[in-house]
This record gives structure tokens, C-alpha cells and sequence, in this order.
């Protein structure tokens, strides 16, 4: 879980990573490289809610310049439509197994 933890914050929130996540502020950044610091020189152990906060700041950048864009485009529409024409439709077919 250590070394998991460190190589988490090494590749996406440390200032300067190959593959830094954009949107979390630097607060954030500090108080998670002390919380790295303590996890490396053993003082604490790596906790499964440690990365929630920071998750919760991608998943909302991913909704606002992602998704809210991506939802007002012709291929959204007609993915939706897509799917609306092609799942969760029930006819009369579908039960010919029936026998009355």
C-alpha cells in the first residue's frame, strides 16, 4: 500500500509530474506531500480514503470540462438515441412464447 500510495502521488499530483492532474489546488498538493513524507519515513501508514478528497476534485473537473461540453454535442444525441432505440424495449414479440 506504501509503495502504491507514493507512486500515486509521484505520477499525478506532485508539482511537475509526468501525468499531473489539473485542477487540485496547491494546498491540497502540500498537505499530501507531508502526509507522502510521514507514509515514506515509516511515521504513518497509507490509509483507503487518503486519495477521496483529490477524487473528488478530478471527478468534478472531469464533469466540467468534460462531460457538460461532450453532453451538448450531436454525438452525444445520438448516442442517447442510439441506446433509446436499441435497449429496454419490450413488444409484444418478445413473448410469443406465450401461449394463451
Amino acid at each position: 500500500r506504501r509503495v502504491v500510495a507514493c507512486h500515486i502521488y509521484e505520477k499525478y499530483i506532485k508539482k511537475g509530474a509526468i501525468s499531473e492532474v489539473g485542477g487540485i489546488q496547491e494546498r491540497l498538493k502540500c498537505d499530501m506531500e507531508e502526509h507522502i513524507l510521514k507514509i515514506r519515513n515509516h511515521e504513518e501508514m497509507p490509509t483507503t480514503d487518503m486519495f477521496d478528497v483529490i477524487g473528488r476534485v478530478c471527478l468534478k473537473e472531469i464533469h466540467d470540462s468534460v462531460w457538460t461540453r461532450y453532453k451538448g454535442t450531436p454525438r452525444y444525441a445520438n448516442t442517447i438515441n442510439t441506446l433509446n432505440k436499441t435497449y429496454n424495449r419490450v413488444s409484444v414479440e418478445n413473448f410469443e412464447y406465450i401461449k394463451k
